[in-house]
């Protein structure tokens, strides 16, 4: 699991959680850059990807300004058994 910080990040109390379960290039971007638009960063990004072939790290690199964002890759595509434990293993990311 990786964490990306950005040098200009407040660290005030974070009040909410993102979670994003990757899986293709497509709008992840446009994603990435809406967060960095927020004027209220009082969140943390989660990015789990769910084995995916598409490489999205560069994307995340360019797009962490002002943004606490966790990545992990995992091994296995979950997805495409079930969305809903893919999403749960994103959530787990969390921690506490």
């Amino acid at each position: 699991m990786k964490k990306i910080e950005s040098e200009n990040i407040s660290h005030e109390k974070v009040l909410l959680a993102v979670v994003i379960p990757y899986y293709n290039l497509s709008f992840f971007d446009q994603t990435l850059k809406s967060l960095q638009a927020q004027t209220n960063r009082k969140f943390n990004v989660y990015i789990g990807n769910d084995s995916s072939t598409e490489d999205p790290f560069e994307i995340i690199q360019q797009n962490k300004g002002g943004v606490n964002i966790t990545y992990k890759k995992f091994e296995t595509n979950l997805g495409r058994k079930s969305l809903a434990e893919q999403f749960n293993r994103c959530i787990d990311l969390i921690g506490n």
